[in-house]
């Protein structure tokens, strides 16, 4: 099964953590989520 966010956005007052964001899993596949402090890492991970 295929996992799928299309157009993520998500604000925090005038912080923005996430803009029009696309993320395609495919099966069978390894992925890491890098980034500085405040990047928006764990919003993306609080959507999933």
């Amino acid at each position: 099964m295929k996992l799928e966010l299309r157009g993520i956005t998500k604000v925090f007052g005038p912080l923005v953590a996430n803009d029009h964001l696309d993320v395609v899993i495919e099966p069978g596949t390894n992925h890491a989520l890098l980034g500085e402090n405040g990047s928006g890492k764990y919003t993306l991970i609080n959507f999933l």
